[in-house]
C-alpha cells in the first residue's frame, strides 16, 4: 500500500510484466502495466505534471501531483502510453489490498483497465507518452515472493529509493487489446513478474534484471518454480551496489554488497552495449554458493522509459527497458576451494533494464 511520505515528497511504483499472444497471428509480445503515483496531497484537485513549466505565486516551479497508469509493449513496436489522474481519484481498500482509479482496478489477483492517448496530446512532451490505446483484464497468481529486508533497500540519503518483490513469478491469465489488436494470456505458457519501489527520487544509475522463464540446460526440463531478480540503485556507478535473489525450485539464495548491510556478499556487475546489444553481466558469491548470470537484449526490441521525479525532474533520459532478453544463469555450490555445479538454465522472455543521467 501507498507509503505515507508519499504524499508531499516521493513516489511509489508498481509494476507488472507478462506475454501475450496475438489472436489472429500467433505473434507473442511482452505488456507492461505501471501505476505511479507522487505527492499525493499536494494538488488533489487535479493533476499537476512538473514538465509542463507551471510556477507557483512565489515564482518556483510546481511539483508534480497526480496518479498515473503506464502501459505498453516492448518488441521492434515498443510504445508507453500514460494517463494522468487527479489523485482524489485514488480509491485504497487497503483490508483486502485493492486500489481503483475510475475503472482500473490492481489487487494481488487481478488488473483490469485501460489508457488512452490521443496523437494531438502524445505531441506535448509534458505528458512523455506515445499515442494509442491499451486495455487489459487480467487475473494474477502470484507464485513466487521475494521478500527484500530493509536495511538491503535503502540507498543514499538522497535517493532513499526501496524494493519489494511480491510476484517474482507470476502467472498472468486474460486478455489485452492493443490499438485494436487482441493478445490472449495464457497462464503456464509464459510466466510474468511484478514488483514496488518507491523514494524520494530515481538513483543513478539504476538496474534491473528478472527471469522467471527458465529451462534447464542438464535436465532438459521447464523450471515451474525458479526465478531471479536482481536490483541496483545504490549511490555512484563506481559502487556497483547490486541485490540478487534466486529461488531454485523451493531454495531461496540472495546475494547483497550494500554499504549499509553488514555481511556484505560479493556481487560484481557490468552493463556494456555494443553492435546494437545490450550486456548484463553479474557474479554474485558467498560462503555456500555463487551464481553467475548473462542476459542480452537487442536495444531496437527496448523502449526508453519516461518519468518525472518528485520534484518534477526528469533526469532519466537514457532509462532503457525490455521484456525480450535471453541468455542464461548458472547456480554452484562452494565445496572447500572448487564449485560444484547445480543449475545451468537458459533464460527466455527476461526483463531488463539500465539507466543513467545523461
Amino acid at each position: 500500500m501507498p507509503r505515507n511520505f508519499v504524499k508531499k515528497n516521493g513516489f511509489q511504483l508498481w509494476r507488472h510484466m507478462f506475454t501475450g499472444f496475438n489472436k489472429t497471428n500467433g505473434e507473442a509480445k511482452t505488456f507492461f502495466i505501471e501505476l505511479f503515483i507522487v505527492n499525493t496531497s499536494l494538488y488533489p484537485q487535479e493533476f499537476v505534471l512538473g514538465l509542463s513549466g507551471q510556477k507557483d505565486k512565489k515564482d518556483r516551479l510546481m511539483k508534480p501531483s497526480y496518479v498515473l497508469i503506464k502501459a505498453g509493449c516492448y518488441g521492434t513496436d515498443s510504445k508507453q502510453i500514460h494517463q494522468f489522474f487527479a489523485t482524489k481519484k485514488l480509491k485504497i481498500n487497503s483490508g483486502k489490498n485493492i486500489i481503483q482509479i475510475e475503472d482500473n482496478i490492481m489487487s494481488d489477483t487481478e488488473l483490469k483497465g485501460s489508457v488512452f492517448m490521443n496523437y494531438d496530446d502524445a505531441h506535448n512532451p509534458e505528458f512523455m507518452s506515445d499515442a494509442g490505446s491499451m486495455k487489459w483484464n487480467l487475473q494474477m497468481q502470484k507464485i513466487l515472493n521475494f521478500n527484500v529486508k530493509k536495511s538491503a533497500t535503502l540507498g543514499n540519503k538522497k535517493t532513499q529509493m526501496s524494493w519489494q518483490v511480491p510476484g517474482l513469478k507470476t502467472q498472468f491469465a486474460g486478455a489485452v487489446l492493443l490499438d485494436g489488436d487482441e493478445y490472449v494470456v495464457y497462464p503456464q505458457k509464459f510466466f510474468g513478474y511484478s514488483d514496488c519501489i518507491w523514494g524520494k527520487d530515481f538513483a543513478n544509475p539504476l538496474i534491473y534484471l528478472s527471469g522467471c522463464n527458465l529451462v534447464s540446460q542438464i535436465s532438459g526440463k521447464r523450471l515451474m518454480f525458479s526465478a531471479f531478480s536482481a536490483c541496483g540503485f545504490f549511490g555512484k556507478e563506481k559502487n556497483k551496489k547490486v541485490l540478487l535473489a534466486f529461488n531454485h525450485e523451493g531454495s531461496e539464495y540472495s546475494f547483497n554488497n550494500n554499504i549499509f548491510t553488514k555481511n556484505k556478499n560479493d556481487v560484481a556487475f557490468e552493463y556494456t552495449e555494443n553492435e546494437g546489444i545490450s550486456h548484463w553481466s553479474i557474479t554474485a558469491q558467498n560462503k555456500k554458493s555463487l551464481v553467475d548470470i548473462e542476459i542480452f537484449s537487442k536495444k531496437d526490441e527496448m523502449i526508453p522509459l519516461n518519468y518525472e521525479n518528485p520534484l518534477g525532474i526528469k533526469k532519466h533520459n537514457y532509462l532503457l527497458a525490455g521484456g525480450n532478453g535471453y541468455g542464461e544463469i548458472k547456480l554452484y555450490k562452494k565445496i572447500n576451494k572448487s564449485l560444484e555445479i547445480i543449475e545451468h538454465a537458459r533464460i527466455e522472455s527476461s526483463f531488463s533494464m539500465y539507466g543513467k543521467h545523461k
